[in-house]
């Protein structure tokens, strides 16, 4: 991910390697190592630097997928392989039956 930071007029790239997790079936990203202009940086150097702007890229971002998989399925975990998105889904034996589970989800 990559992004802007402007601070007293400038603009500075940061960008952010992100690592997937699955929480509560969201997609969770949270940054995994920082680039500011290009040199590596820590998390407490950019907030150092940038105080709460910093926050812009040091969050998780949640991404609820909910609403493109079955009811009945849960996101339990993800990750990356080379190029691929893995994904793990526990889905609820009920699905065969219960046309409600067949639904799609929703996100709140």
């Amino acid at each position: 991910m990559s992004t802007e930071l402007r601070l007293f007029g400038i603009s500075l790239p940061v960008g952010a390697a992100l690592t997937p997790s699955a929480v509560d079936g969201a997609i969770v990203l949270s940054p995994a190592s920082l680039q500011l202009a290009g040199s590596d940086i820590s998390a407490a150097s950019l907030k150092s630097q940038f105080g709460g702007l910093a926050e812009t890229v040091l969050r998780d971002w949640t991404i609820c997928v909910a609403q493109y998989i079955p009811a009945g399925a849960t996101l339990t975990g993800i990750s990356v392989t080379g190029d691929e998105v893995v994904a793990e889904l526990e889905i609820d034996p009920a699905i065969v039956t219960d046309t409600a589970l067949q639904e799609v989800g929703v996100c709140e």
